[in-house]
């Protein structure tokens, strides 16, 4: 298997535009099918999609860490991270359905685990900075709760209508708020 870095930085965009060119012209095959079957190399293109997916987020975390967060509390914090996350969800709605297959393909659970990784720490150092103060181990159960919420309604949410979608994050916004707050006592 070549690796991912020996691919052309156009490869994984070129082959979802190959894929639909070619379900566009009335072909029924599945998608992921004629992925894995036109494509030898299917699992470092797609996991140079991830690649891609995690430097998205790790550019958001990067954001999030600098804000103020003495001037914004939990509320603004929630706010803003929902919406900053929610923004490169819908940026990157074509990769999702690989975000979601990345803890079942054994080539990808890796990026799948660097990714939780990632944002369950930058989520434990905010809860500091907020002043939870708990032991390290329930810090990151605390992020590892808020990442599997906010991530599973984020989803739901790039599905939905923009007026269904506004209420399903604004119903995450006060799950997440008041789950903080609790978590301050």
């Amino acid at each position: 298997m070549r690796s991912w870095k020996q691919l052309p930085a156009y490869w994984p965009g070129l082959a979802w535009t190959i894929l639909r060119l070619f379900l566009s012209r009335g072909n029924s095959a599945s998608p992921s099918v004629l992925f894995i079957t036109i494509f030898p190399n299917k699992f470092a293109i797609l996991y140079a999609v991830g690649e891609r997916w995690l430097e998205e987020m790790t550019t958001v975390l990067e954001t999030v860490e600098s804000w103020d967060l003495d001037q914004t509390g939990i509320d603004g914090f929630v706010d803003q991270y929902c919406d900053e996350m929610l923004k490169t969800y819908r940026l990157q709605i074509a990769v999702l359905p690989l975000v979601q297959a990345m803890v079942t393909m054994p080539e990808l659970r890796k990026l799948d685990q660097l990714h939780d990784k990632e944002i369950i720490s930058c989520l434990m150092k905010v809860c500091r900075r907020l002043g939870i103060r708990k032991k390290d181990d329930e810090l990151n159960r605390i992020g590892c709760l808020v990442l599997e919420i906010s991530h599973t309604l984020f989803m739901v949410i790039v599905g939905q209508n923009e007026q269904r979608g506004s209420k399903t994050l604004s119903d995450l916004k006060g799950i997440l708020k008041e789950y903080m707050r609790w978590q301050m006592t």
